[in-house]
């Protein structure tokens, strides 16, 4: 069990449940009473926690991550970010989004793949060469989603060179970015 975690002793109640969906939690609280009392929302740094913290605090109307939950959206899900990129004026490779392993996909290779939604490191991703791959790489991609009913691969054109990473936080609510 995790009774022993931190944070556990400070809490009034404690669910043992997933924290990558708020449903099941508020549920639970409605379940036992407890849904009108609860006065905040804390979690962990992961990305899929905050999510579901900032979702619960708002449905719950209680003091939560300070986190604007389209800011966060733009960090956690690929898609979100490159059109928050491009709406910035900022290049980004040609890429398009995918639900299905076998859809056709107009971008020219070689080709990355990866999970849509922000997975850990680079878990899921693959390098394709060539196209007879890419239906395995978009079913990889998507098995390492797991919070989503159709999970939306992204496939992007692959560009040689250098890998610059960008690192995002938040300040006062609103996204900020380290490159």
């Amino acid at each position: 069990t995790y009774r022993n975690a931190p944070g556990v002793r400070a809490v009034d109640h404690y669910l043992q449940l997933s924290a990558h969906d708020p449903g099941p939690i508020a549920e639970a609280l409605a379940t036992r009473g407890l849904a009108e009392r609860v006065a905040a929302v804390i979690t962990i740094g992961s990305r899929g926690s905050l999510t579901c913290a900032a979702r619960l605090a708002q449905d719950l109307s209680a003091c939560g991550p300070v986190v604007n939950l389209d800011g966060l959206e733009v960090l956690i899900d690929r898609a979100s970010f490159r059109q928050f990129l491009e709406e910035h004026g900022l290049p980004v490779p040609a890429y398009e989004i995918v639900t299905e392993p076998d859809a056709s996909v107009a971008v020219a290779l070689p080709l990355v793949v990866k999970s849509a939604v922000d997975t850990s490191g680079s878990e899921g991703l693959t390098v394709v060469r060539d196209r007879a791959h890419l239906e395995a790489a978009i079913r990889h991609a998507q098995a390492v989603v797991r919070r989503e009913r159709r999970p939306r691969a992204i496939v992007e054109q692959y560009i040689e060179g250098r890998d610059i990473a960008v690192f995002g936080f938040f300040s006062r609510g609103m996204p900020c970015f380290l490159v």
